[in-house]
């Protein structure tokens, strides 16, 4: 058990020892490029490391369940200022919420799990790909709301995303302090 123990071992440290030599390969070949097309001398330019925190599954529970009730709040107040929909039952109006909230949190997660380079690549907007997406889906596949007027929930997502954006960014910087 031991020696196919160490052997598996063996195999993974070759694997991460061949991704991180491609990866230098791939950053010194990307050097070589922004020295010749931009004409950029190589010690003027810096290469940084990022070092993503590791997420557990307390961590994305925690965000879930916040992220999920920012929004039950959040559209229930919305509600109560714009009518945009025919049947005003809070019970409706928040299995719409949290409807929208897992196709959001599921689609944001796939994201985070199988295309973390293009986030890099992207600086993150990539991440709002899905959050446009889960308003038509859960405008598509939730029937029990009737919507009367199209331009008022968008312009209620439309709040909901902005809102919610302002609130994440004052608890992050909170956090930061």
């Amino acid at each position: 058990m031991d020696d196919k123990n160490q052997k598996n071992d063996l195999k993974k440290e070759d694997k991460t020892k061949k991704v991180i030599e491609e990866a230098q390969k791939d950053v010194e070949d990307l050097l070589k490029d922004m020295e010749e097309q931009l004409g950029v001398k190589k010690e003027n330019i810096r290469v940084i490391k990022i070092r993503l925190p590791k997420r557990n599954i307390k961590s994305i529970l925690f965000d879930a369940i916040g992220n999920i009730l920012l929004n039950i709040v959040l559209v229930l107040s919305i509600s109560g200022y714009l009518t945009w929909t025919k049947d005003s039952s809070m019970i409706n109006i928040i299995f719409f919420t949290l409807t929208y909230s897992l196709i959001d949190l599921f689609l944001k997660n796939i994201i985070t799990l199988f295309f973390i380079k293009h986030i890099i690549k992207t600086f993150g907007m990539i991440l709002a790909l899905p959050t446009f997406l889960s308003v038509f889906l859960t405008i598509a596949f939730t029937d029990f709301v009737v919507i009367t007027s199209n331009q008022r929930v968008l312009l209620m997502f439309i709040l909901l995303i902005g809102i919610k954006y302002i609130i994440k960014k004052m608890i992050f910087n909170y956090r930061r302090k």
